[in-house]
């Protein structure tokens, strides 16, 4: 139950930070503070759950989120850099999500939108 609430609290996250950052009307030359309420404002407009967060909490876990991801990107595109014959695109994220844990000592547990 706590992991699938976790899944949908983070998967509002990646959507608010996603369509906040594409909006073409405003997304260029604000300010950080402004960026990140209107994250916040969108989070709370779409969330069907009754846990409350604040706008630090939720740059928090953005960044958590996001260094997470990146690190498994970078893994990925070792991976990928090696164009390995015969390997399909499940066999190189397989590949990757092996190769996370032995060199961060912990499991990539961001399943964000089931990608990974």
């Amino acid at each position: 139950m706590w992991q699938q609430l976790l899944h949908t609290k983070d998967l509002l996250l990646v959507s608010a930070f996603l369509n906040v950052n594409q909006d073409v009307v405003r997304s260029t030359n604000q300010k950080r503070t402004s960026f990140c309420s209107r994250i916040w404002e969108y989070y709370h407009q779409w969330k069907t759950f009754t846990f409350e967060r604040t706008v630090s909490s939720l740059t928090n876990r953005w960044s958590t989120i996001q260094l997470c991801t990146n690190k498994f990107c970078g893994y990925l595109a070792q991976i990928e850099s090696k164009n390995e014959s015969g390997k399909t695109n499940e066999d190189k994220l397989n590949a990757a999500k092996e190769l996370y844990p032995v060199l961060q000592h912990t499991n990539f547990n961001m399943n964000i939108a089931g990608i990974y």
